[in-house]
């Protein structure tokens, strides 16, 4: 599929994406999903050609043996596949989408959610040509209504940048994605400098922790968890 403006990071520039959607059908509904890893194993060690082979030959046939009761017990099930959390849970995602079709409620209320009327979202925005191709970019997404703006950065894209964008972009919270490529001495004083100004900087994930996903149901319970917990305090 090919995307309607490049996107960047430190390993590469995308121009089209290679997707694994999946289909769970019964009762002749069916529920869809999205196998989110990128097409290579750049992120972490998922990538569309292995996560397709884990899916083919390992997470449906289990799924189409066992009669489940829930898309709760698709997790449990499946854990014995070691990682793969991306393949994994693209077919759970879809599980619960039928499940909820099913039972003629929209996702996000069967999963537990509903606290809020609205949410406040946040952006992704690749590495640009320029950097006032960047602060456009940046300015035409506040229009568009969100909220929180994540940039991506390389060697001699990050510390000259990201000051120069919360310069044109103050009080609005900002997130600055710090790639294993920059060294630890740019990413600290990122850090220090995004703390300085009230907003965050962000290393990837330690290995085997990137991508990793919490079963839908239990993500929902830690959520309301969290909410319930933060109401309790004010």
């Amino acid at each position: 599929m090919p995307l309607v403006h490049f996107f960047e990071t430190s390993f590469s520039r995308t121009t089209h994406r290679r997707i694994i959607l999946v289909e769970v059908a019964s009762q002749g509904v069916s529920g869809w999903g999205e196998v989110t890893c990128g097409e290579h194993p750049f992120y972490n060690e998922e990538w569309t050609d292995a996560a397709w082979m884990i899916v083919r030959d390992y997470v449906a046939p289990l799924i189409l043996k066992i009669p489940f009761e829930s898309a709760a017990d698709i997790a449990e099930h499946s854990q014995h596949i070691r990682g793969h959390f991306m393949a994994r849970g693209g077919v759970e995602a879809a599980a619960w989408d039928l499940e909820a079709r099913l039972k003629n409620l929209p996702l996000w209320e069967h999963i537990g959610g509903g606290w809020f009327k609205e949410i406040a979202c946040g952006v992704s925005i690749g590495i640009q040509d320029t950097v006032p191709q960047l602060l456009k970019t940046i300015e035409k997404e506040i229009a568009a209504g969100y909220q929180r703006i994540k940039i991506k950065i390389k060697p001699g894209w990050d510390l000259k940048v990201v000051e120069r964008v919360r310069k044109e972009f103050r009080g609005l919270p900002k997130v600055t994605q710090s790639a294993d490529s920059v060294s630890r001495m740019t990413a600290l004083l990122m850090q220090q400098a995004a703390q300085a100004q009230g907003s965050t900087s962000e290393s990837k994930a330690p290995e085997g922790e990137a991508g990793k996903v919490i079963p839908f149901r239990e993500r929902g319970v830690r959520r309301l968890g969290f909410l319930r917990e933060c109401g309790q305090h004010g």
